[in-house]
């Protein structure tokens, strides 16, 4: 009897989540900027594999604000924010320039990407938001709650909180902690 008394209480005492650390709270507060950064602009990629943004759109993202489309702004803001999460996440330092340029080619879709290089760089940013959602521990279940989730499968495929989805009627949607998809 005590043996299933002693296994009872350790069962509740690991359903039980500890308060979250400082550090899992910095690192929430970075989850949620790159997963906002994503949810900002996940309908404008579609635009952009579909050549929809208008003449000049490679162009645009190096005029300064003022000569770009508010959509432009947008997703330049976007990447940017997505940029700072991730890289000071890491260090805490200023980002060069250059770095800004290398995230923009390495996770956003750039004029003349195809549909599945975007999708790729979806999956990309994905994966970071996934590595910065696991790093912020139980501050990410103090913040969204306890039925929170951490992905969600579809079929053969496993889709993680910030992550871009497509449906079959080329909609465009951004899972949510709650495992509902908000489409845009």
């Amino acid at each position: 009897k005590k043996a299933q008394i002693a296994k009872i209480y350790s069962e509740i005492a690991d359903k039980v989540r500890k308060p979250a650390t400082g550090a899992e709270r910095t690192t929430l507060a970075f989850f949620q900027r790159g997963f906002n950064s994503t949810k900002d602009i996940a309908g404008i990629e579609t635009e952009i594999a579909k050549g929809n943004m208008g003449k000049g759109w490679a162009a645009g993202l190096g005029l300064w604000p003022i000569l770009q489309s508010s959509k432009q702004q947008l997703y330049v803001q976007a990447q940017r924010a997505f940029t700072e999460a991730r890289l000071r996440k890491e260090s805490g330092a200023a980002i060069p320039p250059e770095e800004y340029k290398n995230d923009a080619r390495t996770y956003f879709a750039q004029a003349g990407n195809t549909p599945e290089v975007i999708q790729q760089k979806q999956k990309a940013r994905g994966v970071v938001l996934e590595g910065l959602r696991n790093s912020s521990g139980n501050a990410y279940y103090e913040f969204y709650g306890d039925d929170a989730i951490e992905n969600i499968k579809v079929g053969n495929e496993t889709y993680y909180v910030g992550q871009i989805v497509t449906n079959d009627k080329g909609e465009v949607g951004v899972v949510l902690p709650d495992g509902s998809i908000e489409m845009k």
